[in-house]
């Protein structure tokens, strides 16, 4: 009876299951196509694809027809052409829903590339785009609201630019998308169930004040799939969702009241009154918590200056309380440099919820000379030591020295290089790191303290100029891991290609991992014997994993893989790992990752 109601479970929710040794092994339904509240949808686009794909002269058809909802049929008209859909008239368009009423321009939806809806629309139904191919939308301002699935699997789509008159956006209106910004208007109130889950490409976002109540709204990519940037305007009042929000860093405002436990996961919280700092205290997991109230102002951060060349402006890294400042979210920058002499000043601005002023001024240094007044790294730093001690001004001190700097800038030719990087700023560093780094994949695998990092209270092995390895987090008390796609060292992004043998081994508090998508190798024991680990998820790019990688992990209760890459498990990969885990792994890797794990086993 039990085998059967299982067997019924798994077909409702549309996966696939092979049982190893065991070990129950699932077909990811993330693979298995566009995901509705039916099989309908895959039905009808199946259907649509067959039809447009067996007609080449689809593509540059013209057709039109009218949209509109009951009531308002015919004052609002579509037209298809050369890839091109246009929305036009007046009022609410149509509500459809997949196979029981189509769209009209279904049938175009493959070749369909740019969407116009005209000014005059109010309202875009419910599955109107659904699973489109389309890569730019432009909305008119007299939208108000955006229905259920609307924009749903388009996977093409990476930008949209919401008008300010929007109330409401429906649930999972962008679910599926490749959208990598999500900025949502003032006025906006009501957004729908995960109406922007499961965004992979998803960067940042902005949830207006106008949205008092903040529940499941999406930016959850899964438990640990956060992104790196969350901002709650001035109005929320009460976040509640049962999906964790997820980012990196969440600002907070003082508005907010009530928010309930485990509705945000982050490792950097902002907030301005203690409800936020209550739960930040309260969270299972280690939040970094910055009091904010009043703002913080820019001259009590760290600021560093490297490469102070004379063709370019100065790379430069800006931390507060040891977190890394966000450009452009929490400081802005103008660089200042008088042509015709040595002199320059670098200004930082504050933003968001740091506030004020700080110049920094310095003369710069020529290339050639660069390596001799290096202290050992990048040529050129200086920092608030320095700025200590006058060779560099500090916000605040020494203001009228500053003024004479910026006035005689100001009288001679000025290079005003705003957000300026040379090419080869960091030539000399990163050079000097591939000669260290030429090494075989073994050798990768060993720690080396000469080229280790630490960013975001984990530790990074520099490889070369472009990539990094996952070496040990700093807490071995940790119980949540995530190691990123990218890592941010002194302005300088680095994939995290591998993970380091042995990197979490033994961990005894670590219980959920989530491994990003550039990581191709993971070393031989790197989660071995971590007894209270239940669930890890390795990202799109992986390609191998050595011996034993999980092995002893003796609570497991579901693993991931979202790489359709995967070129072999290593020996005694689960060994030890309980019979009833799950593995989830892409439908269309099925058969022969299934072979792979048998033979790992």
């Amino acid at each position: 009876m039990m085998k059967f109601l299982k067997l019924l479970l798994l077909i409702s929710t549309v996966l696939f299951a092979v049982n190893i040794i065991g070990i129950t092994v699932k077909a990811d339904a993330a693979d298995s196509g566009i995901l509705y509240t039916s099989e309908e949808v895959s039905k009808t686009r199946l259907e649509a694809v067959d039809a447009t794909e067996s007609s080449d002269n689809t593509i540059n058809d013209t057709e039109s027809g009218f949209c509109g909802a009951p009531g308002n049929e015919k004052n609002v008209t579509w037209i298809y052409e050369d890839r091109v859909l246009i929305i036009s008239g007046t009022g609410a368009m149509a509500d459809y829903e997949p196979h029981r009423q189509l769209e009209p321009w279904h049938y175009y939806y493959h070749n369909i590339r740019k969407i116009v809806i005209e000014e005059g629309i109010t309202h875009i139904g419910d599955a109107s785009f659904l699973a489109c191919s389309v890569n730019q939308v432009a909305f008119p301002k007299t939208l108000t609201s955006i229905g259920k699935y609307a924009f749903y699997g388009c996977d093409s789509l990476e930008e949209i630019n919401l008008p300010p008159n929007i109330i409401s956006i429906g649930e999972h209106a962008f679910w599926i998308s490749s959208i990598n910004k999500v900025i949502i208007s003032e006025g906006v109130n009501d957004i729908g169930f995960m109406a922007f889950g499961d965004g992979d490409t998803i960067d940042n976002a902005y949830i207006p004040g106008s949205m008092k109540n903040v529940g499941n709204i999406g930016f959850t990519k899964g438990i640990l799939d956060y992104i790196s940037y969350i901002i709650f305007g001035e109005g929320v009042e009460t976040v509640e969702s049962s999906y964790q929000i997820a980012a990196e860093t969440i600002y907070l405002p003082e508005s907010v009241n009530y928010i309930r436990l485990d509705s945000l996961y982050c490792s950097i919280l902002y907030g301005k009154n203690d409800v936020a700092r209550n739960y930040a205290e309260q969270c299972d997991w280690d939040i970094i918590y910055i009091d904010a109230s009043g703002g913080i102002d820019i001259n009590d951060a760290d600021i560093q200056l490297d490469n102070i060349y004379n063709e370019s402006s100065p790379d430069y890294s800006v931390t507060y309380e040891g977190v890394a400042l966000r450009e452009n979210v929490d400081y802005e920058v103008v660089y200042l440099k008088d042509s015709t002499s040595e002199k320059a000043i670098t200004t930082f601005t504050g933003k968001g919820v740091y506030r004020g002023t700080r110049d920094i001024e310095y003369t710069v240094e020529d290339v050639e000379n660069s390596s001799e007044s290096s202290d050992g790294e990048n040529g050129g730093g200086i920092g608030d030591e320095e700025i200590s001690k006058g060779e560099t001004a500090k916000g605040g001190d020494n203001n009228s020295n500053q003024q004479e700097t910026k006035d005689d800038l100001n009288a001679g030719t000025i290079e005003n290089n705003r957000d300026k990087k040379a090419a080869n700023d960091n030539s000399e560093f990163t050079d000097s790191l591939d000669e260290k780094n030429n090494l075989t994949a073994d050798n990768n695998q060993k720690k080396s303290n000469d080229n280790t990092v630490t960013y975001r209270k984990n530790k990074y092995r520099i490889i070369n100029n472009k990539k990094a390895a996952f070496v040990m987090p700093e807490n071995n008390k940790i119980k949540k891991l995530v190691i990123p796609d990218t890592i941010k060292i002194k302005n300088k992004k680095y994939k995290v290609t591998a993970i380091d043998s042995d990197a979490c081994n033994g961990l005894k508090n670590l219980n959920t991992v989530k491994v990003g998508n550039n990581v191709q190798t993971v070393g031989k024991f790197a989660f071995a014997n971590c007894k209270k680990l239940k669930k890890i998820t390795f990202g799109k790019g992986l390609l191998k994993l050595e011996q034993k990688v999980l092995s002893g992990d003796t609570h497991l209760k579901k693993i991931t893989f979202k790489s359709t890459k995967i070129k072999s498990f290593g020996k005694k990969t689960f060994d030890k790992v309980p019979r009833k885990v799950d593995i989830v792994i892409p439908r269309v890797k099925m058969t022969k990752y299934v072979k792979l794990i048998k033979k790992a086993k």
